[in-house]
């Protein structure tokens, strides 16, 4: 996770430098991403798995933008909490606390080790459209790639 944090600085950073359009690439931010991809650890492990008061709003996950440096301190500290939440838990026992209603976890009761391979998923999928748009930022950077509008 550390060296695709750092990944996903280096595609911050030139996505800030280049202030490519989000409408002409018609995705989220990498920063937006990667507070998502820590909001959804934060609520999936550090709440419904450790049991700990946590509270997403996924919405602002996805518009939030501010500078690299706090958000991968926030992302060194959330990897911390990680693996001390991971290695406490009991793939086989129920979550400490059920995601609400809404959530976007599968539509079914989770055991802790279903809710881990959620995360896994999710940040699987969240780390390939990072790469996706990495691709884009980079071909629209060396004049590869023109988007129309």
């Amino acid at each position: 996770m550390h060296r695709r944090i750092h990944h996903l600085a280096q595609t911050t950073d030139l996505f800030q430098i280049h202030r490519i359009d989000l409408e002409i690439i018609r995705h989220n931010s990498p920063f937006a991403l990667l507070a998502h991809r820590l909001g959804v650890v934060e609520a999936w492990v550090r709440g419904f798995v450790a049991g700990r008061h946590i509270e997403q709003d996924l919405d602002a996950e996805f518009l939030t933008t501010g500078r690299v440096q706090p958000l991968l301190a926030r992302a060194e500290m959330i990897r911390g909490h990680f693996r001390i939440d991971v290695m406490a838990a009991d793939p086989e026992s129920p979550l400490a606390s059920e995601p609400p209603a809404e959530s976007d976890g599968p539509p079914r009761t989770l055991n802790t080790g279903a809710a881990l391979q959620h995360v896994y998923e999710e940040l699987a999928r969240h780390y390939g459209q990072t790469e996706q748009m990495r691709d884009v930022i980079h071909a629209v950077s060396r004049g590869d790639l023109v988007l129309a509008r």
